[in-house]
């Protein structure tokens, strides 16, 4: 899409030496890749992929004095910007395309604020109802922590905010996002289509798997020591509360009063977790957004993960703490503010 709006006629992607063009008998809907119908009828131009070999002879035929691919990556390695080069000869594309179109859904829910004036402003609390359903051999991935128990959670503070005696002076906004793995379409779609105008929203919480105790091996070269399930019985990572040190704050206040482990390791690494669940979408649009994740484990993204293994009693605190902390959240005067740290993934483009 960015091509498109610089004037390209083309895309030629150019895949790494060690992948090849896959045979046409192997390509169908189930390793497709899923776009939303918005974003694909706004493409017009033709994107094909080649192979290593053939980027190389397309390169060979320019004027460029990098004749190689590998040169022309260095360069591009050292200055961090893009490079052009003229090629002498033209190349012709000839694209079809097979689409299927399928329906997706969001469900969202709204409970007004008490404030005349702030109910017109909202907090937003989303988890994702999706998961990878069942596999090529008919086996059932349940996704009771990715995100069944981010889904629970979410109707547990429903019932919290809803039936309460007091109501925040903000209005409360929860979202269950459909098709977050297939790409997080489903808060790509709220986003361009939102209930409360994104000026409006002054923050944003996700809940994606909050229901285990980490568990992993270390990670010698990149300085990730091992986690283990019974030193994580307390434990809740919070991703993205570097762009709002007054979200970090108000959630910190709160945990006065819930006594978890808060870490904040998460807004950088090679996982590139911050850019992985649907909050994503917000924080790129310069609204205060945070995911809370109780880690990863051995279950994740498989059949076992199951409603047997999840830690009840830690979900239960990380929902009170999401409570209050969404509580104080919707009834300060002044909205938190967005701030851009200097060494974490970037996002959105001016201070709030």
């Amino acid at each position: 899409m960015n091509a498109q709006k610089a004037g390209a006629a083309g895309v030629i992607v150019i895949l790494p030496s060690n992948e090849s063009i896959p045979a046409l008998s192997s390509l169908n809907f189930k390793t497709a890749k899923t776009s939303l119908a918005s974003e694909v009828e706004a493409l017009h131009i033709p994107a094909v992929f080649v192979s290593y070999p053939t980027g190389e002879k397309l390169i060979r035929r320019s004027r460029s004095k990098e004749q190689t691919l590998r040169s022309l990556q260095d360069k591009i390695d050292a200055g961090l910007k893009p490079t052009s080069l003229p090629l002498e000869r033209s190349a012709s594309l000839q694209t079809r395309y097979e689409r299927k179109r399928l329906q997706g859904r969001n469900v969202i829910g709204i409970i007004p604020g008490s404030d005349t004036q702030l109910r017109e402003e909202c907090i937003l609390i989303g988890a994702h109802h999706d998961h990878i359903g069942i596999g090529e051999n008919q086996e059932i991935y349940y996704g009771a922590d990715d995100d069944a128990s981010g889904t629970t959670g979410l109707l547990e503070l429903a019932e919290a905010f809803q039936t309460g005696p007091l109501r925040s002076r903000r209005s409360i906004v929860l979202a269950a996002w459909g098709a977050e793995e297939l790409g997080l379409l489903g808060s790509k779609h709220y986003a361009l289509n939102p209930a409360f105008p994104l000026g409006k929203t002054i923050a944003m919480i996700q809940l994606d798997m909050i229901g285990r105790n980490e568990q992993r091996p270390g990670d010698a070269a990149n300085g990730e020591p091992e986690e283990k399930d019974q030193n994580n019985t307390n434990t809740l990572s919070i991703a993205g509360s570097a762009f709002s040190p007054d979200l970090k704050h108000w959630f910190e206040t709160c945990n006065r009063r819930t006594g978890l482990t808060l870490r904040y390791r998460y807004d950088s690494g090679q996982e590139n977790l911050l850019k992985r669940s649907d909050h994503w979408c917000f924080l790129k649009a310069g609204i205060p957004s945070v995911f809370l994740f109780t880690g990863f484990h051995p279950d994740y993204h498989r059949p076992t993960d199951t409603a047997d293994k999840i830690n009840y009693e830690k979900m239960e605190r990380i929902l009170r703490l999401l409570y209050l902390s969404a509580w104080e959240l919707a009834d300060q005067n002044s909205p938190p503010r967005f701030l851009v740290p200097k060494s974490t993934p970037q996002a959105g483009n001016k201070p709030r």
